[in-house]
């Protein structure tokens, strides 16, 4: 009889208090979206400079090699302000990555004669990419006041 009571009694205490929001006040809404892309942005540009090791062997010229490092400089430096600055910056991010996707995916049955980690590298790169785009397109359509809930 005694449980009986004390159970009661918490289910009453426990139905009176308020729920807690998932994301505490002042946090941004759409934290799991952010933290997806965030991810998927950090991934994407280590594929991008890991894959460069092998970009670097079928150059000839020093314009090439310029050309390379400044491509490379321009994508983390893109990352860099989606990630730090504010969130209308993201969209550079996510047209490099969609044009990069654009360019590396219809190549990749012909990277298939190259070593295996290159293969693998650009399907990562191309998933990062993919997920970086359909996370930018989530968070657009729903927006961050719909992703709370």
């Amino acid at each position: 009889m005694e449980t009986n009571r004390i159970c009661q009694d918490i289910r009453t205490v426990h139905s009176e208090q308020p729920r807690q929001r998932l994301v505490p006040p002042g946090a941004d809404p759409s934290l799991k979206t952010s933290r997806t892309f965030i991810a998927a942005v950090l991934l994407a540009c280590l594929c991008s400079l890991i894959a460069s090791y092998w970009e670097l062997v079928g150059l000839d010229t020093t314009s090439e090699l310029l050309t390379l490092y400044m491509g490379k400089f321009i994508l983390v430096a893109l990352a860099y302000t989606s990630i730090a600055g504010p969130r209308s910056l993201r969209v550079w991010f996510v047209f490099a990555s969609g044009v990069g996707l654009l360019a590396v995916a219809p190549a990749l049955p012909s990277e298939l004669a190259l070593p295996p980690v290159v293969f693998w590298l650009s399907v990562i790169e191309c998933i990062t990419k993919m997920t970086v785009v359909a996370t930018y397109v989530n968070w657009q359509l729903l927006g961050p006041d719909r992703l709370s809930s």
